[in-house]
């Protein structure tokens, strides 16, 4: 929407400002309101071992995200000492449109599996679909998908992750995952604050996007006249994700 609001002249899009701006608005409270919803489980601090147990759940019918595999949702997630330093971050969004830590952004061939319990910053959890190809190698492009190498999209409620046919089945390391289950995953952070000065702070968002990086550079990959004009819109479009919903942030001494 924001490359056919930004470029419309270009793409001889017919539709004007105001009504791209009251779609925008319309996908912004979607988004934000009626989509999912984070919550803190519990925050503890033990023998120098900070813990954040995370829950994320849908709001919608299907699973979310849903629709073509371009589309993610990841937890952003920051520990702050008590000079408000940040001492761990996970899940940091880039300017480049990349997600620290990420092995799909870093790695073509790669991606970031599914976590019960998330202890390093560069371990993120993302909400998303990794198709396969016939041989079990990673693929972006569609007609050379036979296989989901990952799939742990939230489930809506009532979904009964055993008994899901194959076409929309949970793969890879969610489906042993007995806190991912229809409706809601719950994450723990689990970090060693050792002899660091609190109390600390805990902040987490849920943040989500249309188009992934990887997708895109996998796209870009074949250069035409096409993709190198839509990796020019991409580079110069405002690539920030939407917010979803984020937390209060929770303060343990």
């Amino acid at each position: 929407l924001r490359i056919l609001a930004d470029w419309g002249g270009e793409l001889e899009v017919t539709a004007d400002a105001d009504h791209f701006d009251a779609t925008l608005a319309r996908l912004v409270d979607q988004i934000g309101e009626r989509t999912a919803k984070l919550t803190v489980e519990s925050v503890a601090l033990d023998d120098g071992i900070l813990t954040a147990n995370l829950r994320v759940a849908t709001l919608t019918g299907h699973k979310f995200p849903t629709g073509f595999p371009s589309r993610r949702a990841w937890l952003h997630v920051t520990v702050t000492d008590g000079a408000g330093e940040v001492l761990w971050e996970s899940g940091a969004r880039n300017a480049d449109g990349t997600i620290s830590g990420n092995a799909a952004d870093a790695d073509p061939a790669a991606f970031e599996p599914h976590y019960d319990v998330i202890t390093q910053p560069d371990q993120v959890q993302i909400y998303e679909p990794i198709m396969g190809d016939h041989e079990g190698q990673v693929t972006y492009t569609l007609l050379q998908a036979a296989q989901y190498l990952k799939d742990n999209r939230l489930l809506p409620a009532g979904a009964e992750m055993a008994a899901l046919p194959p076409e929309i089945a949970v793969y890879g390391e969610a489906a042993g995952d007995a806190n991912f289950a229809g409706g809601s995953d719950l994450v723990a952070y689990r970090l060693e604050v050792g002899e660091t000065t609190g109390p600390f702070t805990v902040s987490a968002e849920l943040l989500y996007e249309s188009l992934s990086y990887r997708f895109v550079m996998d796209m870009l990959a074949d250069e035409t006249e096409l993709t190198e004009r839509f990796g020019r819109y991409y580079r110069e479009m405002d690539r920030a994700p939407l917010v979803v919903m984020a937390i209060e942030p929770v303060t343990v001494r």
